[in-house]
């Protein structure tokens, strides 16, 4: 992952807040689905983009002084000295840097006066290095958990999606052109496909930014299928999904799974005003 969204940032904001923080908290605080949270989560956590640990604030634990060494070293030794350095328990950061320090520590200590024995009789043996700087640590306005990573320029790709792109999977056409016409009207694009083999043909071409699909099409449960197959697939598993059906009023109710088992973030129920389905859409694109 080389771009986050909206809603990614969104997440992990919340998690930097509170660590502790479950799926349906931040669903409820972003205003998605309890499904989408989950995926969003494991997918940036997966990807390496974030993760959840425990920090330790050093006052609150007897470390009243922080300081910043900065070591120049023999650079054939640098990565031996490196990793010695890690293994010091009062050193809370390991930089490699280019200039004028091959190296640059942040270390947390008892006290100011221990900074003296830390340098002459632990670091300063380590062969390979040759001198270091020193500046304690005042005060810190920021830490490393509290850096919220900036909105980057978008890439121009050529294969990237248009935005507010719509896929609407409905083998009803007077339905999916009524719903494409109150989407249009209200900026969004719109793409229609009249089944579950259509709509794939059309995913692999461009991946829109929901997908609204109807259960019953060619098979009573058709639409559960194609939205499995979606889940299932990495470029297109984070799309939200939302079931517009009337298949709980029908005999095929029965054969519908348990509501946590349905790979959907929403499921409505036909008939639908125009404005409820234009809400929905709107909550889904985080509007």
């Amino acid at each position: 992952m080389d771009r986050l969204d909206a809603l990614d940032r969104q997440i992990i904001a919340l998690l930097q807040r509170d660590g502790r923080a479950c799926f349906a908290e931040i669903a409820r605080a972003l205003g998605t689905s309890e499904a989408t949270a989950r995926r969003r989560v494991e997918r940036l956590i997966a990807e390496g983009v974030i993760r959840v640990v425990a920090c330790v604030e050093p006052g609150r634990v007897g470390l009243q002084a922080e300081a910043l060494i900065y070591l120049q070293c023999e650079l054939d030794r640098l990565t031996q000295i490196g990793r010695q350095l890690a293994a010091m328990p009062e050193v809370r950061e390991v930089l490699y840097t280019s200039g004028a320090h091959d190296l640059v520590l942040r270390v947390a200590l008892p006290s100011g006066e221990d900074l003296w024995p830390l340098l002459t009789e632990r670091i300063a043996p380590l062969p390979g290095v040759r001198s270091s700087q020193t500046s304690h640590v005042l005060r810190t306005e920021k830490r490393l958990h509290d850096w919220q990573v900036a909105d980057l320029p978008a890439r121009s790709t050529p294969s990237a999606p248009p935005p507010r792109s719509i896929l609407l999977v409905d083998d009803d056409t007077d339905f999916a052109t009524a719903a494409q016409m109150v989407l249009e009207a209200g900026g969004y694009r719109v793409a229609v496909a009249g089944c579950g083999r259509e709509a794939w043909e059309r995913l692999r071409q461009e991946r829109p930014a929901l997908v609204l699909v109807d259960l019953i099409m060619e098979t009573p449960l058709a639409g559960v299928e194609l939205a499995h197959a979606i889940r299932a697939d990495e470029r297109l598993q984070d799309i939200p999904l939302l079931a517009i059906s009337a298949i709980r009023s029908t005999e095929w109710a029965t054969s519908l799974p348990d509501r946590a088992e349905l790979p959907f973030d929403d499921l409505v129920d036909k008939p639908i005003e125009p404005q409820v389905l234009l809400e929905k859409v709107r909550r889904f694109m985080h509007e």
